[in-house]
């Protein structure tokens, strides 16, 4: 996809994004989120996975106004989310068995949304988002070891075609390109209340076959996947506008990283401070949205689909949350329209999908238009899903 956009313009946002995350206001305000992490996860370990991640949650809607810091806001939203269904190799073979086509694996699709903006001057020029599952260590081990369940694995590192159903906020068929290997991941949870966050592929491969796994093997293998990936912040989908991405001389790229370290592909943090740090960067995720060069459009689609999908919600007390929250996702318009489906609100830059026509617009829970949310109520097996949505909007006023 692309579009009539000045390629210096991108550059110099990028740029100034830049600027902005090598300031100490920057660092004092990442410092001062993952202390509060670390106090809320610290607070509910001993809860399960869907509580602390309400706490996350909390604390990211919970991050007092900061005057020398106006250009971050955050806004999380917890929610009911059904399973979706997939294909396994387990109902795999017994579709071939027993030649029975309608059976599938249920799994969640995660415990957490990570999502970032960037703006600059109020538009949107960046999106990038990950989805997580949190899983905590095995209380009755003495070190931190992970049980990690397999068919949730191989959903979040292949993303096979899955459905969660008409009263889903998944309700169609998705087939998501994780391309570079970030759409998921894990955050696995170690006493007394921190996480390692990694990519679910990098996960798998660690993994190696084995059903548990502990601190020292992933801290091990990190540090490895630290002198390959973790450094190499170099924004790729700038590579047909930028000519030491093109020839990937060495002496460029390695400029080219010391001069933006942002927007690029983060395969693993060994605490919040680094996750924090990377997420803030825009390090964390897939892109689903730029102006220039490739994005991952079944990404960019998917976010629209659940974004309209819980914007009619409301939480126990009639509260409308959901509309709320899909409000203030689009305070500001994509500098140019995104993703592949459907026309283009001009007005917000918000893409509308042909789908739309056939979702309705019923508050009953059907057919995507109806009330998910309920703060007080987990539903289903206690389980839910946090959306966290983050915006850095770079102000040139300001500069």
């Amino acid at each position: 996809m692309s579009f009539m956009i000045d390629v210096s313009e991108v550059m110099y946002v990028l740029s100034k994004f830049s600027d902005f995350v090598r300031k100490e206001k920057f660092t004092e305000y990442k410092n001062s989120l993952s202390v509060e992490l670390l106090k809320a996860i610290i607070g509910s370990y001993n809860q399960k996975e869907p509580q602390i991640v309400k706490s996350i949650v909390g604390v990211f809607n919970g991050m007092p106004k900061n005057e020398s810091i106006n250009e971050i806001q955050h806004n999380a939203i917890f929610i009911h989310a059904r399973r979706v269904k997939f294909d396994y190799y387990d109902n795999l073979q017994d579709n071939i068995q027993f030649n029975n086509s309608s059976k599938k694996t249920e799994r969640e699709l995660g415990d957490a949304i990570f999502i970032l903006s960037i703006c600059f001057n109020g538009k949107k020029y960046f999106e990038k988002f990950t989805i997580s599952q949190f899983k905590k260590d095995d209380q009755k081990q003495k070190n931190s070891r992970w049980v990690i369940d397999q068919a949730q694995l191989y959903l979040l590192s292949r993303f096979p075609e899955f459905c969660g159903g008409k009263e889903s906020i998944f309700p169609n068929n998705y087939n998501l390109s994780n391309e570079y290997g970030c759409l998921g991941s894990y955050n696995l949870l170690y006493k007394p209340g921190d996480f390692i966050y990694l990519t679910a592929p990098i996960l798998e491969g660690v993994l190696g076959g084995q059903k548990s796994i502990g601190i020292d093997k992933v801290m091990q293998y990190g540090t490895q996947i630290d002198k390959i990936k973790i450094k190499k912040f170099y924004p790729f989908f700038l590579f047909p506008y930028c000519r030491c991405l093109m020839c990937f001389d060495e002496e460029c790229l390695n400029h080219l990283y010391h001069n933006f370290n942002v927007l690029g592909y983060n395969y693993y943090s060994a605490n919040v401070y680094e996750f924090i740090d990377n997420y803030l960067r825009g390090n964390i995720g897939e892109l689903c949205y730029t102006p220039i060069g490739k994005y991952n459009e079944s990404a960019a689609d998917f976010i629209y689909d659940l974004l309209e999908n819980i914007k009619n919600s409301k939480d126990s007390n009639g509260s409308e949350i959901g509309k709320t929250f899909y409000n203030i996702f689009y305070k500001y318009p994509y500098v140019y329209s995104r993703g592949s489906k459907g026309n283009t609100d001009n007005k917000q830059g918000i893409k509308t999908s042909n789908r739309d026509a056939d979702r309705g617009n019923g508050d009953n829970g059907k057919n995507g238009g109806g009330s998910y949310l309920d703060s007080n109520n987990e539903g289903e097996e206690g389980r839910g899903i946090g959306i966290i949505h983050t915006l850095i909007n770079i102000n040139a006023r300001e500069e």
